[in-house]
Protein backbone atom coordinates (compact mmCIF):
# COMPACT_ATOMS: atom_id res chain seq x y z
CA UNK A 1 0.00 0.00 0.00
CA UNK A 2 0.55 3.68 -0.07
CA UNK A 3 0.08 6.94 1.89
CA UNK A 4 0.66 9.96 0.44
CA UNK A 5 0.67 13.08 3.08
CA UNK A 6 0.92 16.55 1.96
CA UNK A 7 1.34 19.67 3.69
CA UNK A 8 0.01 17.60 6.80
CA UNK A 9 -3.62 18.10 5.52
CA UNK A 10 -4.31 15.26 3.25
CA UNK A 11 -3.84 11.80 3.93
CA UNK A 12 -4.69 9.08 1.47
CA UNK A 13 -4.00 5.10 2.13
CA UNK A 14 -4.01 2.58 -0.73
CA UNK A 15 -4.48 -1.05 -0.23
CA UNK A 16 -4.71 -2.51 -3.80
CA UNK A 17 -3.52 -5.27 -5.74
CA UNK A 18 -2.00 -4.45 -9.24
CA UNK A 19 -3.71 -4.31 -12.30
CA UNK A 20 -0.72 -6.11 -13.72
CA UNK A 21 3.14 -6.54 -14.07
CA UNK A 22 5.72 -6.90 -16.29
CA UNK A 23 8.38 -8.45 -14.42
CA UNK A 24 8.45 -9.38 -10.79
CA UNK A 25 10.33 -6.15 -9.96
CA UNK A 26 8.00 -4.01 -11.15
CA UNK A 27 4.20 -3.62 -10.73
CA UNK A 28 1.98 -0.79 -11.63
CA UNK A 29 -2.03 0.13 -11.86
CA UNK A 30 -4.67 2.23 -11.41
CA UNK A 31 -7.50 2.67 -9.08
CA UNK A 32 -10.76 4.48 -8.83
CA UNK A 33 -12.87 5.74 -6.19
CA UNK A 34 -15.24 8.69 -4.99
CA UNK A 35 -17.09 9.28 -1.70
CA UNK A 36 -20.16 10.86 -1.22
CA UNK A 37 -18.53 13.95 -0.24
CA UNK A 38 -15.62 13.33 -2.89
CA UNK A 39 -15.82 13.50 -6.64
CA UNK A 40 -14.31 10.63 -8.58
CA UNK A 41 -10.21 10.38 -7.86
CA UNK A 42 -7.59 8.41 -10.12
CA UNK A 43 -4.51 7.18 -9.15
CA UNK A 44 -1.83 5.56 -11.06
CA UNK A 45 1.36 3.97 -9.97
CA UNK A 46 4.64 2.43 -11.27
CA UNK A 47 6.89 1.06 -8.55
CA UNK A 48 10.32 -0.65 -9.38
CA UNK A 49 11.39 -2.90 -6.34
CA UNK A 50 14.77 -4.28 -7.21
CA UNK A 51 16.50 -5.19 -4.32
CA UNK A 52 17.41 -2.28 -1.96
CA UNK A 53 16.19 0.38 -4.85
CA UNK A 54 12.73 1.58 -5.25
CA UNK A 55 11.79 3.98 -8.00
CA UNK A 56 8.03 5.13 -7.57
CA UNK A 57 5.40 6.98 -9.93
CA UNK A 58 2.45 8.65 -8.66
CA UNK A 59 -0.57 10.59 -10.13
CA UNK A 60 -3.60 11.68 -9.11
CA UNK A 61 -6.45 12.86 -10.81
CA UNK A 62 -9.38 15.21 -9.69
CA UNK A 63 -11.63 17.51 -11.43
CA UNK A 64 -9.02 18.20 -14.52
CA UNK A 65 -6.40 18.57 -12.06
CA UNK A 66 -3.03 16.69 -11.72
CA UNK A 67 -0.85 16.13 -8.83
CA UNK A 68 2.32 14.11 -9.80
CA UNK A 69 5.05 12.54 -7.44
CA UNK A 70 8.21 10.64 -7.64
CA UNK A 71 10.59 8.74 -4.90
CA UNK A 72 13.72 7.13 -6.29
CA UNK A 73 15.81 5.78 -3.44
CA UNK A 74 18.83 3.45 -3.12
CA UNK A 75 20.15 2.26 0.36
CA UNK A 76 22.82 0.06 -0.80
CA UNK A 77 24.93 2.29 -3.16
CA UNK A 78 27.56 4.51 -1.05
CA UNK A 79 26.49 7.23 -1.44
CA UNK A 80 23.04 6.54 0.20
CA UNK A 81 21.04 8.39 -2.10
CA UNK A 82 17.15 9.58 -2.39
CA UNK A 83 14.80 12.25 -4.63
CA UNK A 84 11.55 13.20 -4.34
CA UNK A 85 10.05 15.77 -7.13
CA UNK A 86 6.43 16.39 -6.94
CA UNK A 87 4.05 18.66 -8.97
CA UNK A 88 0.84 20.00 -7.32
CA UNK A 89 -1.75 22.02 -8.25
CA UNK A 90 -1.83 25.37 -6.45
CA UNK A 91 1.72 24.26 -4.76
CA UNK A 92 3.95 24.45 -7.52
CA UNK A 93 6.68 22.19 -8.19
CA UNK A 94 9.84 20.89 -5.29
CA UNK A 95 12.07 18.81 -5.32
CA UNK A 96 14.92 17.91 -2.65
CA UNK A 97 17.34 15.24 -2.95
CA UNK A 98 19.54 14.04 -0.42
CA UNK A 99 22.55 11.78 -0.41
CA UNK A 100 25.16 10.53 2.74
CA UNK A 101 28.45 8.40 2.57
CA UNK A 102 29.83 7.04 5.37
CA UNK A 103 33.70 5.82 5.20
CA UNK A 104 35.06 3.78 7.55
CA UNK A 105 38.08 4.93 7.56
CA UNK A 106 37.06 8.65 8.70
CA UNK A 107 35.07 10.28 6.10
CA UNK A 108 31.38 11.43 6.11
CA UNK A 109 29.67 13.59 3.40
CA UNK A 110 26.14 14.65 3.49
CA UNK A 111 24.28 16.63 0.33
CA UNK A 112 20.85 18.22 0.32
CA UNK A 113 19.07 19.98 -2.52
CA UNK A 114 15.88 21.36 -2.50
CA UNK A 115 14.17 23.17 -5.04
CA UNK A 116 10.88 24.89 -4.87
CA UNK A 117 9.07 27.34 -7.89
CA UNK A 118 12.61 27.93 -8.78
CA UNK A 119 14.28 29.00 -5.75
CA UNK A 120 16.82 26.79 -4.80
CA UNK A 121 18.27 25.88 -1.14
CA UNK A 122 21.52 23.63 -0.41
CA UNK A 123 23.31 22.23 2.63
CA UNK A 124 26.30 20.17 2.79
CA UNK A 125 28.39 19.00 5.41
CA UNK A 126 31.87 16.68 4.98
CA UNK A 127 33.68 15.51 7.94
CA UNK A 128 37.02 13.95 6.50
CA UNK A 129 39.88 12.12 8.76
CA UNK A 130 43.71 10.82 7.96
CA UNK A 131 46.37 9.22 9.83
CA UNK A 132 47.81 13.35 9.79
CA UNK A 133 44.77 15.59 8.69
CA UNK A 134 41.33 16.55 9.87
CA UNK A 135 38.66 18.88 8.28
CA UNK A 136 35.58 20.05 8.30
CA UNK A 137 33.40 21.89 5.31
CA UNK A 138 29.88 23.14 6.26
CA UNK A 139 27.89 25.02 4.06
CA UNK A 140 24.50 26.77 3.81
CA UNK A 141 22.99 28.16 0.35
CA UNK A 142 19.84 30.16 0.26
CA UNK A 143 18.24 32.17 -2.57
CA UNK A 144 19.63 35.31 -0.68
CA UNK A 145 23.61 33.68 -0.92
CA UNK A 146 26.00 31.71 0.83
CA UNK A 147 27.35 31.06 4.17
CA UNK A 148 29.80 28.50 5.16
CA UNK A 149 32.96 27.06 7.51
CA UNK A 150 35.90 25.14 6.61
CA UNK A 151 38.59 24.25 8.74
CA UNK A 152 41.47 21.92 8.19
CA UNK A 153 43.97 20.74 10.64
CA UNK A 154 46.93 19.01 9.22
CA UNK A 155 49.59 17.26 11.94
CA UNK A 156 53.47 17.75 10.69
CA UNK A 157 54.57 16.50 14.24
CA UNK A 158 53.98 15.53 17.86
CA UNK A 159 51.28 18.47 18.20
CA UNK A 160 52.78 20.18 15.61
CA UNK A 161 50.04 21.51 13.40
CA UNK A 162 49.07 23.82 10.05
CA UNK A 163 45.99 24.84 9.94
CA UNK A 164 43.26 26.63 7.64
CA UNK A 165 39.98 27.94 7.76
CA UNK A 166 37.48 30.07 6.29
CA UNK A 167 34.27 31.70 7.30
CA UNK A 168 31.44 33.14 4.35
CA UNK A 169 28.61 35.20 5.14
CA UNK A 170 25.90 36.75 3.20
CA UNK A 171 24.09 38.53 5.63
CA UNK A 172 24.55 42.34 6.33
CA UNK A 173 26.58 42.98 3.20
CA UNK A 174 28.41 39.28 3.23
CA UNK A 175 32.16 39.00 4.01
CA UNK A 176 34.52 36.02 4.32
CA UNK A 177 37.17 35.64 7.00
CA UNK A 178 39.92 33.84 6.09
CA UNK A 179 42.79 31.85 9.15
CA UNK A 180 46.05 29.95 8.08
CA UNK A 181 48.63 29.45 10.14
CA UNK A 182 50.92 27.05 12.48
CA UNK A 183 50.71 25.57 16.10
CA UNK A 184 53.58 23.82 17.43
CA UNK A 185 51.89 23.02 21.03
CA UNK A 186 54.56 20.12 21.96
CA UNK A 187 55.29 21.52 25.30
CA UNK A 188 55.26 24.83 26.65
CA UNK A 189 59.52 25.50 25.86
CA UNK A 190 58.36 24.92 22.46
CA UNK A 191 55.08 26.55 22.03
CA UNK A 192 55.10 28.90 18.68
CA UNK A 193 51.81 30.47 16.80
CA UNK A 194 51.71 32.03 13.91
CA UNK A 195 48.72 33.30 12.40
CA UNK A 196 47.61 35.24 8.92
CA UNK A 197 44.44 36.28 9.09
CA UNK A 198 42.67 38.74 6.58
CA UNK A 199 38.97 39.88 6.33
CA UNK A 200 38.25 42.85 4.52
CA UNK A 201 34.81 43.09 5.21
CA UNK A 202 36.19 43.29 8.91
CA UNK A 203 38.53 45.51 8.19
CA UNK A 204 41.32 42.93 8.97
CA UNK A 205 43.60 42.98 6.18
CA UNK A 206 46.39 40.88 6.06
CA UNK A 207 46.82 40.58 10.07
CA UNK A 208 49.78 38.45 11.23
CA UNK A 209 50.54 37.54 14.55
CA UNK A 210 52.99 35.32 16.08
CA UNK A 211 53.09 33.99 19.81
CA UNK A 212 56.17 32.21 21.37
CA UNK A 213 57.80 31.17 24.63
CA UNK A 214 60.46 33.49 26.15
CA UNK A 215 62.79 31.34 28.47
CA UNK A 216 63.57 32.17 31.32
CA UNK A 217 64.73 30.25 34.84
CA UNK A 218 61.79 30.46 37.09
CA UNK A 219 59.12 27.81 37.10
CA UNK A 220 56.47 30.67 35.48
CA UNK A 221 56.25 30.52 31.72
CA UNK A 222 57.04 33.98 29.56
CA UNK A 223 54.91 34.44 26.50
CA UNK A 224 55.82 37.16 23.93
CA UNK A 225 53.68 37.99 21.06
CA UNK A 226 54.08 40.27 17.99
CA UNK A 227 52.10 41.08 14.98
CA UNK A 228 50.65 44.07 12.58
CA UNK A 229 47.23 44.46 12.24
CA UNK A 230 46.11 47.59 9.57
CA UNK A 231 49.53 49.20 9.64
CA UNK A 232 49.57 49.36 13.08
CA UNK A 233 52.45 47.18 15.41
CA UNK A 234 51.17 44.60 18.01
CA UNK A 235 53.03 43.60 20.52
CA UNK A 236 53.34 42.36 23.97
CA UNK A 237 54.17 39.76 26.55
CA UNK A 238 52.37 37.70 29.98
CA UNK A 239 53.68 35.39 32.49
CA UNK A 240 51.65 32.54 33.77
CA UNK A 241 52.68 30.92 37.00
CA UNK A 242 51.80 27.08 37.63
CA UNK A 243 48.72 25.68 39.31
CA UNK A 244 46.99 22.22 39.84
CA UNK A 245 46.11 20.12 36.80
CA UNK A 246 48.07 21.43 34.42
CA UNK A 247 46.09 24.72 34.50
CA UNK A 248 48.67 28.12 34.21
CA UNK A 249 47.21 31.81 35.40
CA UNK A 250 48.78 35.06 35.03
CA UNK A 251 48.69 38.72 33.43
CA UNK A 252 50.78 40.75 30.97
CA UNK A 253 50.16 43.57 28.29
CA UNK A 254 49.35 44.09 25.32
CA UNK A 255 50.26 46.98 23.00
CA UNK A 256 48.48 48.04 19.40
CA UNK A 257 49.95 50.70 18.04
CA UNK A 258 50.35 53.66 20.81
CA UNK A 259 47.66 52.10 23.22
CA UNK A 260 48.36 49.68 25.81
CA UNK A 261 45.66 47.50 27.45
CA UNK A 262 46.55 45.18 30.83
CA UNK A 263 45.48 41.43 29.80
CA UNK A 264 44.67 38.31 32.22
CA UNK A 265 44.93 35.39 31.14
CA UNK A 266 44.17 31.32 32.23
CA UNK A 267 45.68 28.49 30.08
CA UNK A 268 45.65 25.21 30.02
CA UNK A 269 46.92 22.56 27.80
CA UNK A 270 46.17 18.86 28.98
CA UNK A 271 47.25 16.73 26.02
CA UNK A 272 49.53 14.17 26.67
CA UNK A 273 46.63 11.50 26.90
CA UNK A 274 46.17 9.82 23.70
CA UNK A 275 42.22 9.15 24.71
CA UNK A 276 41.48 12.62 26.31
CA UNK A 277 42.33 15.94 25.38
CA UNK A 278 41.78 19.40 26.90
CA UNK A 279 42.48 23.12 25.98
CA UNK A 280 41.37 26.17 28.03
CA UNK A 281 41.99 29.88 27.06
CA UNK A 282 40.72 32.67 28.84
CA UNK A 283 41.79 35.89 28.17
CA UNK A 284 40.67 39.70 29.51
CA UNK A 285 42.59 42.70 27.82
CA UNK A 286 40.82 45.77 29.07
CA UNK A 287 37.13 45.90 27.69
CA UNK A 288 37.32 43.01 25.83
CA UNK A 289 37.78 39.01 26.59
CA UNK A 290 37.84 35.87 24.65
CA UNK A 291 37.32 32.00 26.06
CA UNK A 292 37.95 28.84 24.67
CA UNK A 293 37.49 25.12 25.89
CA UNK A 294 37.89 22.26 23.86
CA UNK A 295 37.83 18.83 25.19
CA UNK A 296 37.75 15.63 22.79
CA UNK A 297 37.73 11.80 23.71
CA UNK A 298 39.13 8.98 21.19
CA UNK A 299 38.21 5.87 22.09
CA UNK A 300 39.35 3.62 19.55
CA UNK A 301 37.95 0.43 21.33
CA UNK A 302 34.73 1.25 21.25
CA UNK A 303 34.61 3.39 18.48
CA UNK A 304 33.32 6.60 20.37
CA UNK A 305 35.23 10.14 19.07
CA UNK A 306 33.26 13.09 21.23
CA UNK A 307 34.61 17.04 20.58
CA UNK A 308 33.28 19.79 22.73
CA UNK A 309 33.72 23.02 21.62
CA UNK A 310 33.20 26.23 23.39
CA UNK A 311 33.82 30.41 22.20
CA UNK A 312 32.77 33.04 24.45
CA UNK A 313 33.59 36.51 23.01
CA UNK A 314 32.66 39.49 25.03
CA UNK A 315 32.87 43.84 24.93
CA UNK A 316 31.86 44.81 28.45
CA UNK A 317 28.82 42.90 29.22
CA UNK A 318 27.49 41.97 25.59
CA UNK A 319 28.86 38.62 24.82
CA UNK A 320 28.18 36.06 22.25
CA UNK A 321 28.75 32.37 22.64
CA UNK A 322 30.02 29.60 19.29
CA UNK A 323 29.56 26.24 20.44
CA UNK A 324 30.48 22.99 18.98
CA UNK A 325 29.84 19.18 19.64
CA UNK A 326 30.52 16.67 17.88
CA UNK A 327 29.31 12.61 18.64
CA UNK A 328 30.67 9.38 16.44
CA UNK A 329 30.10 5.83 17.47
CA UNK A 330 31.26 3.77 14.99
CA UNK A 331 30.32 -0.53 15.79
CA UNK A 332 30.76 -1.58 11.86
CA UNK A 333 31.34 -1.07 8.65
CA UNK A 334 27.70 0.01 7.86
CA UNK A 335 26.67 0.70 11.56
CA UNK A 336 27.33 4.27 12.62
CA UNK A 337 25.93 7.29 14.49
CA UNK A 338 26.36 10.55 14.23
CA UNK A 339 25.44 13.77 15.94
CA UNK A 340 26.56 17.28 15.29
CA UNK A 341 25.59 20.62 16.90
CA UNK A 342 26.56 24.23 16.24
CA UNK A 343 25.51 27.09 18.01
CA UNK A 344 26.74 30.67 15.61
CA UNK A 345 26.01 33.88 17.53
CA UNK A 346 28.97 36.24 16.52
CA UNK A 347 27.52 39.30 16.22
CA UNK A 348 30.30 41.01 17.45
CA UNK A 349 31.56 40.75 14.20
CA UNK A 350 28.80 39.42 11.73
CA UNK A 351 26.51 41.36 13.13
CA UNK A 352 23.70 38.62 13.31
CA UNK A 353 20.50 39.85 15.13
CA UNK A 354 20.02 35.80 16.18
CA UNK A 355 22.17 33.01 16.82
CA UNK A 356 21.88 30.25 14.05
CA UNK A 357 21.40 26.87 15.07
CA UNK A 358 22.13 23.65 13.29
CA UNK A 359 21.69 20.04 14.15
CA UNK A 360 22.43 17.06 12.42
CA UNK A 361 21.82 13.10 13.51
CA UNK A 362 22.76 10.30 11.26
CA UNK A 363 21.89 6.62 11.75
CA UNK A 364 22.71 3.75 9.62
CA UNK A 365 22.33 0.24 10.40
CA UNK A 366 23.21 -1.83 7.42
CA UNK A 367 21.34 -1.10 4.30
CA UNK A 368 18.87 1.24 6.35
CA UNK A 369 19.60 4.86 6.90
CA UNK A 370 17.79 7.83 9.04
CA UNK A 371 19.04 11.72 8.47
CA UNK A 372 17.72 14.34 10.98
CA UNK A 373 18.97 18.38 9.92
CA UNK A 374 17.06 21.14 11.32
CA UNK A 375 18.80 24.54 11.14
CA UNK A 376 17.18 27.41 13.11
CA UNK A 377 17.47 31.51 12.95
CA UNK A 378 15.75 33.55 15.50
CA UNK A 379 11.64 32.62 14.88
CA UNK A 380 12.63 30.97 11.47
CA UNK A 381 13.03 26.78 11.66
CA UNK A 382 13.89 24.58 8.78
CA UNK A 383 14.03 20.75 9.36
CA UNK A 384 14.30 17.70 7.11
CA UNK A 385 14.13 14.13 7.90
CA UNK A 386 14.72 11.83 4.81
CA UNK A 387 14.76 7.83 5.60
CA UNK A 388 15.16 4.60 3.68
CA UNK A 389 13.69 0.95 5.45
CA UNK A 390 13.25 -2.01 3.93
CA UNK A 391 9.33 -1.64 3.61
CA UNK A 392 9.48 2.12 3.27
CA UNK A 393 11.05 5.05 1.80
CA UNK A 394 10.66 8.85 3.31
CA UNK A 395 11.59 12.58 3.24
CA UNK A 396 9.36 15.61 5.43
CA UNK A 397 10.51 18.78 5.18
CA UNK A 398 9.01 21.30 7.42
CA UNK A 399 9.74 25.39 6.56
CA UNK A 400 8.61 28.03 7.97
CA UNK A 401 5.38 28.40 6.23
CA UNK A 402 4.72 24.41 4.77
CA UNK A 403 5.26 21.13 5.72
CA UNK A 404 5.97 18.42 2.33
CA UNK A 405 5.89 14.80 3.38
CA UNK A 406 6.09 11.90 0.76
CA UNK A 407 6.41 7.75 2.05
CA UNK A 408 5.90 5.23 0.05
CA UNK A 409 5.34 2.10 1.71
CA UNK A 410 5.98 -0.90 -0.41
CA UNK A 411 4.92 -4.27 -0.07
CA UNK A 412 4.96 -6.01 -3.51
CA UNK A 413 3.19 -9.83 -4.01
CA UNK A 414 4.36 -11.76 -7.21
CA UNK A 415 1.59 -14.02 -8.64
Amino acid sequence: GFSIIFNKLVSIPVNSIAESYEKPDNCHGKITWETHEQSPRTLSYNVNDIKDKVDLDLALEWEGKKADFNVKADAKSEPVYLKISSSVPGHGTFEIETSGKHNPAGSTEIIINAIGNGKKMGFHLRKSETGTSRSLDIGLELPQGKSGFYGKLERKGPQYFLIESKIEWFTHGGGTFDVNGEINAKSFDDLFIKLNIDSPKLNMNKVEFEVGRQLTKSSSKTIYFRGKANEKQISGSFTLVPKENNLFEGNGVLKVGEDSYPLQFKLKFDIQKQEQKEVLLDIKAGMYSYYAHTTTLNDEANGIHKVDMINKYCKNDQCQTEELKLYNHKTGPLEYETKIEAKLSVSLIFVLEHPLLMKVHMKRQGLEYDRFLEVGYGPDKIQYHGYVKDDRAGAELTLPKRTIAVEAVFNLQQG
